[in-house]
């Protein structure tokens, strides 16, 4: 929606947010203190991103996660860092707040298509899907060794497959153009109180075996 710029001001909130979290952290100590230093580390490191390197769709997903975990962890926080612990969770949803802002700010805005209000709800909205992101970079899983060699071994059964069909040197016999359409069944229904039609018909395609 907007251009990256340096020294973004909602990159300030994360930073400081991850500031306090490490410093409730050292405080605390062994074994209690790890607890803030995790949201503490996302935060610092995903705010000062922000600052020092923008454009980096990466510090938003980061952001939001610390800020979940924040906001998670505020409440047995208060075990050891007393109710300070509670400005540590606002701050967290502050910064909640901001990542999703950030996000807004690096969104690609098309021409023609006017833009949206930037809300708070609408910032929300948008950092719940930077936490899943941030997320998934934690859960996915690299190829082995096994399979960059499987993958290899794929990939030139298919190319000879491709080689002998003639498709190498004519890939538009790989996509049949399709029939139209005969006519089709269709059929009223209604979902999470949206009303649609919903359009059914045979299709003759075949995929390659």
């Amino acid at each position: 929606m907007f251009d990256p710029v340096r020294y973004p001001r909602e990159a300030w909130i994360p930073l400081a947010s991850g500031i306090a979290w490490n410093a409730v952290g050292v405080a605390a100590g062994l074994p209690w203190g790890v607890l803030a230093l995790l949201p503490g580390t996302f935060l610092l490191a995903s705010g000062a991103g922000m600052l020092l390197y923008p454009g980096d769709h990466r510090h938003t997903h980061f952001a939001a996660l610390g800020a979940v975990l924040g906001v998670l962890l505020a409440p047995p926080a208060i075990a050891f860092a007393g109710f300070s612990a509670l400005a540590l969770g606002v701050a967290s949803a502050a910064s909640f707040l901001a990542a999703g802002y950030h996000a807004l700010r690096l969104d690609v805005h098309p021409e023609g298509v006017p833009a949206p209000a930037i809300t708070a709800r609408l910032a929300a909205e948008v950092a719940i899907d930077e936490a899943m992101l941030g997320t998934m970079t934690f859960t996915q899983q690299f190829p082995s060794l096994a399979d960059h060699a499987r993958i290899e071994r794929e990939v030139a059964l298919a190319r000879e497959q491709f080689a002998d069909a003639g498709w190498l040197e004519k890939p538009e016999g790989y996509h049949v153009s399709p029939v139209e359409p005969c006519a089709g069944n269709f059929v009223q229904r209604r979902t999470r109180g949206f009303s649609f039609e919903h359009l059914s018909f045979a299709s003759e395609y075949e995929p390659h075996a």
